[in-house]
């Protein structure tokens, strides 16, 4: 699923991914894919002062290799469901 995700990054330049989070959770990982495309991902933070904004756009950037300046937060800032662009 992800080394999916990383070419189609590579191939169009840019990756806007809908995303469920799950906070609190003891490891920051993939969780798979839902019935509407989304994708869930579980992550250590709490849901508090951007901590877990600040944590996914860490493990984004790790997962697909890229600088966190170029990931952004589209919409979702405050809610476990996120629209996040990635850009090559």
């Amino acid at each position: 699923m992800i080394e999916s995700l990383r070419q189609k990054l590579i191939k169009d330049g840019e990756l806007t991914l809908d995303l469920r989070l799950s906070p609190r959770r003891p490891e920051n990982k993939w969780l798979g894919s839902l019935v509407d495309g989304s994708f869930k991902l579980a992550l250590r933070a709490v849901p508090e002062d951007g901590a877990a904004n600040q944590l996914l756009i860490k493990f984004l950037a790790s997962e697909f290799s890229i600088l966190p300046e170029q990931i952004k937060i589209v919409s979702g800032a405050t809610s476990r469901r996120k629209l996040v662009r990635l850009s090559k």
